[in-house]
């Protein structure tokens, strides 16, 4: 069984993007052809890889990586890049949802000599630790009114924070000093 699977798709045409809206603006409930043309060039170099390297379908996390290496100097909309694939990567068997593509990273080369392509990296992560060595709820609550009876001797605990300049200080703090400057 392998961890990581390299995926590499050739785009079969312009690369789809799903920004189009329908009737009354709500997102189109159908697909362009673009995008089943990508979907099935992803899924069918998917499903060949996951056969050579042994692949399992993932049930937890995998951290996917696409770059979209790009003939021309126009680029689609980074943030509509995974949309696609990711469909028919679950389609594929690469893991049962695509929800499970967590963290995702984009990213777009220009390429004039090459072929476009989709190059997808996909590196399975397992549960964490924590989840199988979960406190039992009563020690739990112990170390919850420990943390509380240390908390109250110090000033009050800002729940949210704020950057200005770069440095973190108190959202409460910050908000006084716009209104401030607003009068």
């Amino acid at each position: 069984m392998s961890d990581v699977l390299v995926v590499v798709a050739l785009v079969p045409g312009a690369y789809p993007t799903v920004n189009h809206l329908g009737k009354d603006g709500q997102r189109g409930g159908r697909k362009s052809v673009e995008y089943h043309d990508l979907g099935k060039a992803v899924k069918d170099a998917a499903e060949a890889e996951i056969a050579r390297v042994g692949w399992v379908t993932a049930t937890h996390p995998c951290a996917v990586s696409f770059t979209l290496y790009h003939r021309t100097g126009i680029f689609p909309d980074v943030d509509n890049i995974p949309k696609c694939p990711n469909d028919f990567l679950a389609v594929a068997g690469v893991f049962t949802t695509d929800k499970l593509a967590r963290p995702v990273v984009v990213d777009v080369e220009y390429d004039p000599d090459g072929p476009a392509r989709l190059v997808i990296i996909v590196r399975r992560r397992f549960p964490s630790y924590r989840s199988k060595l979960a406190l039992p709820v009563v020690r739990a609550r112990a170390i919850t009114k420990v943390v509380s009876t240390v908390l109250a001797d110090v000033a009050v605990v800002p729940v949210k924070w704020a950057y200005v300049d770069g440095k973190r200080i108190p959202y409460d703090v910050a908000m006084a000093a716009i209104r401030k400057g607003m009068r």
